[in-house]
């Protein structure tokens, strides 16, 4: 990492703030691995390459790759936090470029859906294949009367399922995934895994969605642990994170 990298990640984490990393030592890092974190605007991405520390490539959304239409987003998001007008302006004017150009000069991958999802998932593989961790934020699945939190089901909600089977079939060996699930109100990442492709399966596309669905369970149990630990008092703040953020610059 260079200087200028090495500079705004010593920033963010300031303006993060400290996470705890509970389990953390399930995590190999001794063979590449795929780790899946959470859907919150720039935050997944922010926990593979500032919070997390292990060396990762960041698969991210491709909207977050065009400064364009990340801010656009990014307007959105903040505005839903209810941030003053005059702050909301200053992040998209300074803060959402900046990080939009780190994402880019750190080489990320452009996440496609749809037809597209399967080209994400070659270059995914490709790059476990050269010996680098990737990290990425999965979709949710709608299976087996699982509810999509998010309204919409696109192909890439099995994208982990089909990366573990792509790298199975390509070099012989188990792909480890691990869950990163990363909260700033809480300032910490729970970890989990690993998870693997059980290439015995005679049936791929059933595999497919046993894996996704226990990826998906698996991520609302960190979920609820979180929760668990606001109602026991050990966590005392329930801040949005663009919130914490706010209190920190004003």
């Amino acid at each position: 990492m260079n200087l200028d990298l090495s500079v705004l990640s010593a920033f963010l984490r300031w303006l993060l703030g400290k996470h705890d990393l509970i389990n953390f030592d399930v995590v190999d890092q001794s063979q590449p691995f795929l780790m899946l974190t959470n859907h919150r605007e720039f935050y997944g991405f922010l926990l593979s390459t500032v919070i997390i520390p292990l060396e990762m490539s960041p698969a991210v959304e491709m909207n977050l790759l065009d400064i364009n239409l990340s801010k656009k987003h990014s307007r959105l998001a903040l505005r839903e936090a209810k941030l003053p007008e005059w702050l909301i302006k200053s992040i998209i004017t300074f803060v959402i470029p900046t990080l939009t150009r780190l994402l880019l000069k750190l080489g990320s991958i452009a996440v496609h859906r749809g037809e597209k999802a399967q080209g994400t998932i070659r270059e995914i593989v490709a790059e476990l294949q050269k010996g680098n961790n990737v990290c990425m934020a999965p979709e949710s699945p709608k299976l087996n009367g699982l509810k999509n939190h998010q309204k919409t089901v696109c192909e890439f909600a099995y994208g982990p399922a089909r990366a573990a089977e792509l790298y199975k079939k390509t070099t012989g060996k188990d792909l480890n995934i691990y869950l990163g699930l990363g909260c700033p109100e809480e300032g910490n990442v729970r970890f989990a895994g690993p998870f693997h492709w059980d290439s015995t399966a005679l049936d791929s596309e059933a595999e497919k969605k046993r894996m996704t669905k226990e990826l998906y369970l698996e991520m609302k149990k960190l979920e609820a642990d979180n929760q668990q630990d606001i109602k026991r008092g050990i966590v005392q703040t329930r801040k949005n994170w663009f919130q914490k953020i706010a209190d920190k610059i004003t």
